[in-house]
């Protein structure tokens, strides 16, 4: 079972509780990975008309990526 004086409730309690952390934390990766690709297209769709929108595109996209890899990094480490 698991160790002395622990209910196996409280057991159940904490596999639901990761299972719900990582629901979420898939849900929101999900949503970071839209925006990004969402802003990207944006930015492919403006960079061949105007070379200062591609330099701005460019920064966008980082931006986006830095964040992405920022916030799943912060859930990982919440995990």
């Amino acid at each position: 079972m698991g160790e002395p004086g622990e209910l196996p409730s409280d057991r159940l309690a904490g596999e639901r509780a990761r299972e719900a952390m990582g629901e979420k934390l898939e849900e929101t990766a999900g949503r970071v990975r839209e925006l990004g690709d969402r802003a990207a297209a944006r930015n492919r769709l403006l960079a061949p008309t105007r070379p200062l929108a591609y330099d701005a595109a460019r920064g966008i996209d980082n931006a986006a990526d830095y964040l992405r890899t920022r916030e799943l990094d912060a859930m990982r480490t919440d995990l």
